[in-house]
């Protein structure tokens, strides 16, 4: 079986992925944990968020790691973003090891980096998001071929603001009177940097800033930076539960 890697932190990529599985009969496998060898019957993908104009930490970690079997395997990569994605899905290729990338592609999806936007979410978008999967889907059932955009010195200027290189950047994090302490943020953080406490979440400083504890907190009472008053955003059709299972190992 077609086996798709995917990191997600809002559910626009699980979404991606699954809509591109649902194409080529893949199975859907969170970005979690070591990386094993993979196989995946000559078909490989790897779905994810921009960040910053770049790959996230947790994904750039995962995809240096694995070690991928077979030369002449299919290997694509898919970027959802919000803004601007120019060139990101391009340093895949450079974390590859073992194979070279065959097709690269970037979707469009709703802007959730709250602490400088707004989420707009629109029936549009979501049509246009479609569309693109469709096209998406269409292009790796036919295993067609491509050039990823070059990942330009820009990517990595404008990736060097990108508050996740610090790990310590939770210490930002502000928790409102609202916190019931019902631990759903220990649940959505993708790398266990979070313990759930009577008196609120506590941050271990290895933050990967996807802000998935801000976005799933059912009392929203979880800010960082310009967060505070902003409508949360969690994909409709996964769902904050849906991210939550998928990370614990429930494959897609």
């Amino acid at each position: 079986m077609a086996t798709i890697y995917c990191f997600t932190s809002t559910g626009n990529s699980l979404f991606a992925a699954r809509r591109i599985a649902g194409e080529i009969g893949a199975e859907v496998v969170p970005m979690t944990g070591e990386a094993p060898a993979a196989n995946g019957d000559g078909v490989i993908g790897f779905v994810f968020p921009v960040f910053f104009w770049g790959v996230p930490n947790i994904v750039r970690r995962f995809v240096e790691r694995l070690e991928i079997s077979d030369p002449g395997a299919y290997v694509f990569a898919v970027a959802t973003y919000g803004g601007a994605a120019p060139g990101a899905v391009g340093e895949i290729r450079g974390l590859l090891r073992g194979a070279g990338l065959s097709y690269a592609a970037s979707v469009k999806t709703v802007e959730n980096y709250i602490p400088k936007y707004k989420a707009k979410d629109s029936p549009g978008l979501r049509a246009r998001t479609e569309a693109r999967l469709a096209e998406v889907a269409r292009d790796v059932a036919a295993r067609e071929t491509n050039r990823a955009g070059r990942h330009w010195a820009l990517n990595r200027a404008f990736h060097r603001l990108f508050p996740g290189r610090d790990p310590g950047c939770d210490s930002r994090f502000v928790v409102s009177a609202s916190c019931t302490g019902c631990g759903a943020c220990a649940e959505a953080c993708p790398v266990g940097n979070i313990s759930a406490s009577a008196s609120g979440p506590v941050f271990a400083h290895g933050c990967e800033h996807c802000l998935s504890c801000v976005h799933l907190c059912p009392a929203e009472a979880i800010d960082w930076g310009g967060s505070q008053g902003k409508e949360r955003y969690v994909h409709p059709d996964v769902g904050a539960e849906g991210i939550v299972q998928f990370r614990k190992g429930r494959r897609g």
